[in-house]
């Protein structure tokens, strides 16, 4: 959550529960380091003979992040001690599809993974809900492999937002200043609060006879609110919402009705997404909705969805969602290739000089080489908005440069990459296209040619862009990175 819909970079800095500022970059780094120790340790204690060198890591992140965001994790990663030949990044909706696909018959979505059928995933995990639809291209002994067919989508309306609802109603109840001061002081109590509101928003229903909702509170937030107040919560609560909150033994005993409030956002948010989605490009509903991750195991969201879309006839989940990407992402470890292809978000290029040709009233910056007219800041289209793009394709621009003074021919060479929304943008100063990252290629042999001639190859249908560079001259290949941060 902290790295979606967001400037990404190495020095940027995220809050903890108290508001103190730490560098994100760390925080990520210890937290995989932990992870990683961890489970190397069990190897140990079992004396089971294995190193680091024997396992291959995957890291899950959510199919709507950005390219900045997957590269920072992949810099936590390496800081942490994983070496980058040794992980690969798998998009968690993906790794849930191939857990279900790979259930008995007897739990009930497996039947779901037959040839040509369209499958909707939504993952609701903490931070993010990702939305992704796959068809099943075909299977193979116990293997489905499936494609995507429209791009991913999705937003922040994970289960945090709940929690950060209700945070937001204790802060406007009893004050900033007495929330930030029990947090600081009891932070334990505020954290064992915030668990009970976890175990409860799991499980509470509206379909059910609940008429209320109790959450265990710190008796220390009590004493804070009295010191600062002058009065009672019991008072407070009683004067501002008539006895819909109220307080009974150690817990704060909540109206279904307010209680329910608190998912309204998510719940909103994420029908109306898969709606206007589908409605907006005029797609076949799926045969099937699936839903995965730790928040689809809230029975609130469940009916809703259910409920909103009675167009989709089967809504399913398998036994603990909490752990289809977990498990799903130890099958793709093993089998990447088992994604066919996935739908590109936005149009990618490259921005390159290429001959000029006038375009009615346009005008660019233009200038010569050789006698010949060039036009400036083209956008070099690689891959389209809205294109599924099979796993493996390439595609291949060629480049060229003249390189006159001796000392810049050992200088790399750096090309930016833009994107647009835009299904075929020409310049990079076209509205809506902004530039997503660079890619800083080496001169081959230490040092550019006079005349340097190459190839760009760019691969995305993966989780991750490879590029690689092919010297015209000499057939060195070497593969490239694109810093998107």
């Amino acid at each position: 959550m902290q790295l979606h819909n967001r400037e990404i970079s190495l020095g940027m800095m995220i809050q903890d529960v108290t508001g103190k500022e730490l560098l994100a970059i760390n925080v990520f780094t210890e937290s995989i380091r932990f992870l990683k120790d961890h489970f190397l340790e069990m190897f140990t204690d079992k004396k089971l003979g294995f190193t680091i060198n024997d396992v291959f890591f995957v890291i899950t992140v959510p199919a709507i992040w950005s390219d900045a965001a997957k590269q920072f994790m992949r810099v936590a990663s390496e800081k942490a001690g994983i070496k980058s030949s040794q992980m690969m990044l798998a998009y968690e909706p993906e790794a849930a599809a191939l857990f279900c696909s790979l259930l008995p018959e007897d739990q009930g979505i497996a039947k779901y993974f037959q040839e040509r059928r369209r499958l909707m995933i939504v993952d609701l995990g903490g931070g993010t809900a990702d939305i992704t639809v796959v068809k099943v291209i075909k299977r193979e002994e116990k293997l489905t492999y499936i494609e995507h067919v429209y791009r991913v989508t999705g937003g922040a309306w994970g289960g945090n937002q709940v929690n950060k609802n209700f945070e937001k109603f204790l802060e406007l109840v009893f004050g900033n200043d007495v929330m930030d001061e029990f947090k600081r002081d009891y932070l334990s109590q505020y954290l064992e609060m915030m668990r009970d509101f976890e175990v409860q928003k799991k499980t509470l229903s509206t379909s059910g006879t609940k008429t209320g909702v109790g959450i265990r509170f710190g008796g220390d937030l009590r004493h804070i609110f009295k010191s600062k107040r002058g009065k009672d919560i019991k008072d407070e609560l009683q004067d501002k919402l008539q006895g819909k909150v109220r307080i009974t033994g150690d817990k704060l005993r909540f109206d279904l009705a307010i209680f329910k409030r608190f998912f309204q956002d998510c719940v909103k948010e994420i029908v109306n997404h898969i709606n206007e989605s589908f409605l907006k490009r005029g797609c076949a509903w799926p045969s099937a909705m699936i839903l995965v991750g730790g928040f689809s195991d809230a029975p609130v969201i469940r009916e809703a969805i259910v409920d909103a879309f009675p167009v989709i006839r089967d809504v399913v989940s398998p036994v603990a969602t909490s752990l289809a990407v977990l498990k799903g992402s130890v099958i793709f470890g093993h089998e990447p290739a088992i994604v066919t292809g996935r739908v590109c978000r936005e149009t990618l290029g490259l921005t390159l000089r290429r001959p000029y040709v006038p375009e009615g009233q346009t005008e660019k910056k233009t200038f010569k080489i050789d006698g010949q007219l060039q036009a400036d800041k083209s956008f070099q289209k690689m891959f389209s908005i809205n294109e599924i793009i099979k796993l493996g394709q390439t595609r291949t621009v060629a480049i060229q440069d003249l390189h006159t003074n001796k000392e810049l021919r050992k200088n790399p060479k750096i090309i930016e990459v833009y994107a647009s929304q835009d299904e075929d943008p020409k310049y990079i100063t076209d509205a809506g296209c902004s530039l997503r990252g660079k890619i800083t290629v080496n001169p081959p042999n230490g040092k550019w040619p006079e005349n340097a001639e190459g190839f760009i190859d760019m691969e995305t249908g993966g989780t991750e862009i490879i590029v690689r560079y092919r010297d015209k001259h000499s057939g060195q290949i070497t593969e490239e990175t694109i810093d998107f941060m």
